[in-house]
């Protein structure tokens, strides 16, 4: 199971940066890093295949909690 996630800005040098930052962090291997495993082009448009992680969006916590403290940011 994977996610991807596309740029949607046609900006051809965030869309390259978004790439370059792809296939440098396919490279590493941590379990607080979410593996990507591709990064591809579809129709012009940047995106990255990445390992999928169940559970809350940052988002969602961030609505919720309404905020995140130092603390919480750092055992992140």
């Amino acid at each position: 199971l994977h996610a991807m996630k596309m740029l949607l800005w046609r900006k051809p040098k965030l869309a390259e940066r978004l790439l370059l930052e792809g296939r440098i962090q396919a490279q590493l291997r941590h379990p607080n890093i979410v593996s990507v495993t591709d990064v591809v082009r579809h129709e012009g448009q940047a995106g990255l295949l990445m390992e999928y992680i169940d559970g809350q969006s940052l988002q969602t916590y961030l609505t919720e909690h309404g905020g995140l403290g130092v603390d919480r940011a750092l055992e992140m």
